[in-house]
């Protein structure tokens, strides 16, 4: 892609935020050396970040250039603001001098603007500061909705869940973990989302849910991350319902079988998750039995989470099933998904289950399945 922005208001949108990110970086102790110093290391990851970011902005404000009479073009104009000019390869860039009026484009590619936020974001050497700007700067671009592709959506996810940063404040580090929260729910709806894998949104989940179990995230931060959570589910599920000939819907909801199961156990910022399963984590809980009851202590609080998932997926399949229209548009493979593995969690969850919150929300969610009368959804719920 080579041009990224549709329109001038986007462009300048992405100049602001740049601008910003400029203003953290060079207000930042650390950073500011690059400017003070008359000598910087070539393969310094600092200088990488000014280059990189300084060529961005120069091509973004001269995708739509015209030259002057005069024989000076915008970069000379530039200069005068002491912004540099670099090639990709870290060279200058000619100046285009002429006498005629004539029009240029430098081509401005998304990768060569997630690089440069990537280099941020995911640099131990960038502090809470900086990191928290540039992850501002990507929800702001984020919200434009027609700015990423579907690869740019997938890079951005990536970019957030892998962020690291430089601590030295646990309040800025809160702030950091809320943005990248916004951020990957700014993701999630994006409409260029709609075309990723199933797959992404359940890394999402397993990154916001390690926030929201964290014993020592704030009220403020868990309840955004459970919005966040519930955000992800309702809007991938809305549009999956939508398309008759989707094939997707089966693994995650397979996801929120096994929280509602109690098989999940924890979750890793890397997006994955810890299950009974694994023979590793087998030989760490026969070891816990022994020694402290801690590790169970968590299961009924990711049963809870999975059981306001699962309310949230089924009322959505039956709001779509109540119409004529609702019932052709919604996919076979995602009721099969509900009717058999959903259903089967709630009735394993409300067997096995002596924890009386887990069982009222294990009924609610039941309820829900008879209330609606529909009886090829109701095959797994009669045991009840």
């Amino acid at each position: 892609m080579s041009c990224i922005f549709r329109s001038d208001e986007e462009r300048q949108v992405f100049l602001t935020q740049v601008d910003h990110v400029f203003l953290a970086i060079r207000g930042d102790a650390k950073f500011s050396s690059i400017y003070q110093q008359s000598f910087t290391p070539p393969n310094s990851v600092l200088r990488e970040i000014e280059v990189r970011l300084t060529e961005v902005r120069a091509r973004a404000m001269s995708t739509t250039v015209t030259t002057e009479a005069d024989g000076r073009d915008d970069y000379d104009c530039l200069e005068r603001f002491d912004y540099q000019r670099w090639t990709e390869k870290g060279g200058p860039l000619r100046g285009t001098h002429s006498t005629e009026g004539t029009s240029f484009t430098l081509h401005l590619s998304e990768e060569s603007v997630l690089k440069v936020f990537e280099l941020i974001c995911c640099s131990p050497e960038a502090s809470e500061t900086v990191t928290s700007v540039a992850l501002s700067a990507l929800i702001a671009l984020a919200e434009l909705e027609s700015f990423f592709t579907p690869k740019g959506v997938e890079a951005v996810i990536e970019i957030a869940y892998k962020t690291r940063s430089e601590i030295t404040d646990m309040r800025a580090f809160e702030v950091l973990l809320y943005r990248i929260n916004v951020l990957l729910l700014a993701c999630v709806q994006h409409p260029n989302a709609a075309n990723c894998n199933e797959k992404l949104y359940i890394t999402v989940l397993n990154h916001v849910l390690t926030t929201y179990f964290e014993a020592s995230s704030s009220p403020l931060l868990r309840r955004t991350a459970e919005a966040a959570v519930e955000t992800t589910v309702r809007v991938f599920f809305e549009r999956q319902m939508s398309r008759a000939d989707s094939s997707e819907g089966a693994a995650l909801v397979e996801f929120v079988g096994q929280m509602v199961r109690g098989e999940i156990l924890g979750f890793q910022s890397d997006g994955n998750h810890i299950t009974k399963n694994d023979p590793e984590v087998l030989e760490s809980l026969q070891k816990a039995q022994r020694n402290s009851s801690e590790v169970f202590g968590e299961v009924p609080a990711i049963q809870l989470a999975g059981l306001r998932l699962a309310t949230t997926i089924v009322t959505l399949l039956l709001k779509q099933l109540r119409t004529e229209e609702g019932r052709h548009r919604i996919s076979n493979v995602l009721v099969s998904a509900v009717q058999d593995v959903l259903a089967r969690a709630l009735l394993i969850a409300g067997v096995k289950c002596d924890h009386v919150v887990v069982l009222s929300e294990v009924v609610h969610v039941t309820k829900l399945f008879s209330n609606a009368k529909l009886s090829f959804l109701l095959r797994k719920c009669t045991t009840f």
